[in-house]
């Protein structure tokens, strides 16, 4: 059921211009914890399957024979409301800060028109070896700035 989606897509169901992009499902039984709620690992899951479905469209990630690889450095949560079995809900990302080699990423999970929980995380390119940080390649730090007009 999840659906990719774009900033116009994200506006249109009332989220905030600023995200660039998102991801649109249904929280499903395998994620529900003993308390009846979402565990707190499946909103680390819906960011991270959000940031893989996002990197190709900003010029990181084809995830396939690169020469560079993008590792996840560090990441912070906070939950603001519970979210139950079959909640609809709308994960929407964008970057937040650019890097030489890295890049910060805000996250929110939406559902019923509140914001539930707010991730950060922080990412990093290094070589193909993962033994020393590289640059962000210029075309792809040309996307994300038109995208997410950092600086």
């Amino acid at each position: 059921m999840s659906d990719f989606l774009k900033r116009d897509d994200l506006v249109f169901a009332g989220l905030p211009a600023k995200f660039s992009f998102g991801i649109r499902d249904r929280v499903r039984f395998h994620e529900i914890d003993a308390l009846n709620h979402v565990n707190n690992i499946a909103y680390l899951r819906w960011t991270e399957n959000l940031r893989v479905n996002m990197l190709p469209h900003i010029g990181l990630g084809s995830f396939a024979g690169e020469k560079r690889n993008i590792v996840l450095r560090a990441q912070d949560i906070e939950y603001f409301a519970p979210m139950h079995l079959f909640d609809d809900y709308i994960v929407a990302a964008r970057c937040s800060r650019i890097g030489n080699s890295s890049l910060d990423m805000e996250y929110e999970v939406h559902c019923k028109g509140v914001v539930t929980v707010r991730v950060t995380s922080q990412i990093v390119m290094v070589n193909a070896a993962m033994t020393a940080s590289v640059r962000i390649p210029d075309e792809a730090r040309a996307i994300i700035l038109e995208i997410d007009g950092i600086r």
